[in-house]
């Protein structure tokens, strides 16, 4: 339910999510913080970066996966790209129940975060917020994305969802790394997973955005990094790659 002083959409603006985060910076505890994929100090996460392996036979590989997704919901480009990385690479995603894909061609007020449960193969939907400036015409669709510090926008490419964290601003949260040259800076840039007051479920309001994090609603994010948590696959992509990137 909403509270009562929500107003319609623009009361969930980009500057209201902006004033909310500007106070608070993690960079100095990301950069700090134990990762379990790095444990060497002098191990940066450049050497974590990697591009999908490109399997000998997509349609053998694609069939072990057919109970997956079975009323389509999920856009199929991004569900056989994120499927042919993750079987290709099982060792760099050890939490295997879950893979969460991302479409940033639909619109932030429309469910646009599918969580697909790789035994069942049942798919939750949710929203999720963008970097404030990937969409600088305000239409609800980022065109820009970078891999660049400060830029406040969101990075496309393959995740690793990591630990889970309690942060200072938003609560319970995920760090995650990047395994593509597109979203390679993300850990350092302080990008993670995190509730969001500004980001509802119901396609009524359009949410705020973030300063480049994946903002999903406080009523179904810790659920979704209790699933995701330590190792699953997250792929962040465009299923209409009409959109600039930069």
């Amino acid at each position: 339910p909403f509270m009562s002083s929500c107003a319609p959409a623009n009361s969930f603006n980009t500057q209201a999510a902006s004033e909310d985060e500007s106070t608070f910076n993690e960079a100095d505890e990301a950069l700090l913080a134990p990762n379990e994929y790095a444990p060497n100090p002098d191990r940066t996460l450049e050497n974590l970066v990697v591009e999908a392996a490109k399997p000998a036979d997509e349609a053998a590989i694609l069939s072990k996966y057919k109970h997956l997704d079975p009323k389509k919901q999920v856009p199929a480009n991004l569900l056989k790209t994120a499927l042919l990385y993750w079987d290709a690479n099982p060792a760099r995603f050890p939490s295997k129940t879950h893979i969460a894909i991302v479409d940033f061609s639909i619109k932030s007020k429309k469910d646009r975060f599918f969580l697909i449960n790789m035994k069942t193969g049942g798919v939750e939907l949710h929203h999720v917020a963008h970097g404030s400036k990937s969409d600088k015409n305000g239409d609800g669709i980022p065109e820009t994305f970078s891999n660049i510090n400060n830029s406040n926008m969101s990075s496309l490419g393959v995740y690793r969802a990591s630990e889970p964290y309690d942060s200072s601003k938003f609560g319970y949260s995920m760090r995650l790394d990047g395994l593509s040259s597109t979203n390679s800076l993300v850990r350092k840039r302080a990008i993670v997973l995190h509730p969001a007051w500004y980001v509802k479920e119901t396609d009524l309001y359009a949410p705020g955005k973030t300063y480049g994090c994946l903002g999903m609603s406080s009523s179904v994010s810790k659920d979704v990094i209790n699933k995701l948590k330590n190792g699953s696959l997250i792929y962040v992509g465009l299923s209409k790659p009409n959109q600039v990137l930069k």
